[in-house]
């Protein structure tokens, strides 16, 4: 019965010791930390010490981050961040979406996200995502392991008064046109 209880014990040690990989469903204006290993890692879903903001999957391990976007579409903002050293390729159900900025190397911020936000030498992308199903992963093509970061963020909707501006001025330039002819 020893014998078995420390095997028991061992087994929930290494079950807990062992690293948690998971990504899923995100919801639009929250940061969602990712971590990465070297260069060519597939650095989607979350591991380790990442923030408790990172919700579970049905499909630990492997999963990509899923959204469904409205018709207004939306923003990803891709961030790197603790140290200026990595890039990323984004991809969307599959599809590149693009590459972030080089980073330039020597920039420490730590976990700071304004101070990486306000800093050019940290690599980062805005994506523009349409309207419906999105299943977004990364892919590092520099850096080193580390933590990064992206959030998804309805499009902003003008106002129907900028609107109204918009047409307007579109209404006189034709109207200056066709009086020229």
């Amino acid at each position: 019965m020893k014998r078995l209880t420390r095997l028991a014990v061992a087994l929930s040690a290494l079950l807990l010791a062992a690293p948690i990989v998971s990504a899923g469903p995100i919801a639009f204006g929250q940061w969602y930390e990712f971590l990465s290993g070297g260069i060519g890692d597939d650095a989607h879903g979350c591991f380790g010490s990442c923030s408790v903001t990172v919700p579970g999957s049905a499909e630990p391990g492997d999963a990509d981050y899923t959204i469904t976007v409205p018709a207004q579409g939306a923003i990803l903002f891709v961030l790197d961040l603790f140290l200026s050293v990595d890039q990323f390729e984004v991809f969307d159900n599959a599809l590149s979406l693009g590459l972030t900025s080089a980073p330039v190397p020597g920039s420490d911020v730590g976990g700071n996200i304004a101070a990486a936000i306000a800093n050019p030498a940290f690599s980062r992308g805005s994506f523009v995502l349409g309207a419906g199903d999105h299943s977004l992963d990364f892919f590092k093509t520099a850096g080193q392991p580390g933590a990064h970061l992206f959030r998804v963020d309805p499009a902003p909707v003008p106002e129907p008064a900028s609107l109204l501006l918009l047409g307007s001025g579109l209404a006189g330039l034709a109207l200056r046109r066709r009086r020229r002819n």
